[in-house]
């Protein structure tokens, strides 16, 4: 999703870039980041919600036992938590890319790998494989964050409150799908017991 709309959006960044047009180009990287927001929130809330029967359909059999399937179902939790911010990293790389500016990213993503290694250390010991997946969500809001006040700080052609408006309605939006998701997930389902005896 993420590649997607930055690869759609770029040629219209880097044009206005090269004209100078710094108000176009702010309010064409707003648009991607807003659309990346508005898909991949509820993308990454829906992962979570899902993780664990994802987990359970399709990897536990033989010898991939439940608890087996609970700790991967924690990864992929853990990794959705950080949807939203490995889909809007490629459009707010395109931003500075637009610009001629390729040194920025680069240095941050050196330092995001260095937090990373350090938070897999720390994280890895109390969450077990699921502290990595942690690790990577983590550091991956963190690098869309700096790379996003950085770019403000420097060019700024960011408009905040636009953006902000619609993160915040789209927050709300995935904040009711998800009680609604959790609520239906309690729910006992006729089809466990139909999966139970297809299964056996």
């Amino acid at each position: 999703l993420g590649v997607a709309v930055a690869t759609v959006i770029f040629p219209a960044l880097s044009l206005h870039a090269a004209r100078g047009e710094f108000h176009q180009m702010g309010s064409i990287l707003v648009l991607g980041l807003r659309l990346v927001w508005f898909l991949a929130l509820p993308a990454g809330v829906g992962l979570i919600l899902l993780a664990d029967p994802i987990a359970h359909l399709l990897f536990q059999r033989g010898a991939f036992t439940v608890e087996d399937a609970e700790r991967t179902a924690r990864m992929i939790a853990y990794y959705g938590s950080g949807v939203w911010a490995y889909c809007a990293l490629p459009v707010v790389i395109r931003g500075y890319y637009a610009l001629g500016d390729g040194t920025t990213p680069v240095r941050v993503g050196l330092g995001i790998v260095g937090l990373n290694f350090i938070l897999n250390l720390v994280l890895v010991w109390p969450l077990g494989e699921a502290g990595l997946a942690l690790s990577t969500s983590i550091t991956a809001g963190l690098q869309v964050g700096l790379l996003a006040v950085l770019f403000l700080r420097r060019h700024r052609t960011l408009v905040w409150r636009q953006l902000g408006h619609s993160m915040s309605i789209s927050s709300i939006a995935t904040l009711l799908m998800g009680l609604v998701g959790y609520g239906f997930l309690q729910l006992p389902s006729p089809a466990d017991e139909l999966a139970r005896r297809l299964w056996l």
